[in-house]
């Protein structure tokens, strides 16, 4: 359907996004959004939040490349593994999450099933 999360069994059925000011969710939440929907939606706009959080530039010749701190491929597989590897038993979202060293992705899935921690650290800063 066109809006998934109206039922109660389906509500927590989303990706949460959340950027944190450290490494560790204790740390103060900078920017949170909800990826809801149809499941490509979800992921969409999830990537779309992964990628609007930060770019680096670099320079080619005299030509300045403005790029995503982490290729918009490795995000959207990312997010599409957790979400068809997601418990619907559990009921709880998936988590999308980025720190000041590292971004993450937790898959509301048992460890057993797939790892929770995905991590993939930023790319260095190229001054």
């Amino acid at each position: 359907g066109k809006s998934p999360q109206r039922y109660p069994q389906t509500r927590n059925f989303r990706i949460e996004c959340v950027a944190y000011a450290g490494d560790d969710r204790a740390s103060d939440v900078l920017q949170a959004a909800d990826g809801a929907g149809r499941l490509d939606e979800q992921v969409e706009r999830a990537v779309g939040w992964f990628l609007g959080l930060g770019r680096f530039e670099s320079y080619r010749n005299l030509a300045r490349e403005d790029r995503h701190l982490l290729p918009r491929a490795a995000v959207r597989e990312a997010l599409v593994n957790a979400v068809m590897h997601r418990d619907y038993a559990i009921g709880n979202p998936d988590r999308a999450q980025a720190g000041e060293d590292a971004s993450s992705l937790a898959a509301a899935v048992p460890l057993t099933a797939f790892p929770a921690g995905l991590t993939a650290r930023k790319r260095p800063d190229p001054r």
